[in-house]
């Protein structure tokens, strides 16, 4: 299957590397679905093989696997601007940091004053 178009800003191996990486992290496989994901983040987003292999890594870790979801973290980083895999780093770390945060601070509900 050949999958890189034409013009691509990306070179076929670097796709057949994502493709690798995700066949080993994706728990139902790669489908028509993910592959188009790749595509564009690799195209469209100017995302490099090493970032795209690390946003599979960490979906997989969260157990989000699905399309859309990993399209939906891909527009949340380039959206913000993150462009190597030391962004993506820090950004998920200071996410997880305001998120156990949030889980320790009680609701105004679970309170006693």
């Amino acid at each position: 299957m050949k999958a890189v178009q034409e013009g691509a800003a990306f070179s076929e191996e670097e796709f057949e590397g994502v493709l690798y990486v995700a066949k080993h992290l994706l728990p139902g496989g790669v489908t028509r679905s993910h592959i188009q994901k790749f595509e564009y983040m690799m195209g469209n987003l100017k995302m490099d093989a090493e970032l795209v292999e690390f946003l599979l890594d960490y979906c997989a870790s969260i157990e989000k696997t699905a399309p859309r979801y990993m399209e939906s973290v891909a527009l949340n980083w380039h959206e913000q601007g993150i462009k190597t895999v030391k962004e993506a780093r820090e950004l998920i770390q200071n996410f997880q940091l305001t998120k156990k945060g949030a889980e320790e601070r009680p609701c105004k509900a679970e309170r006693k004053e």
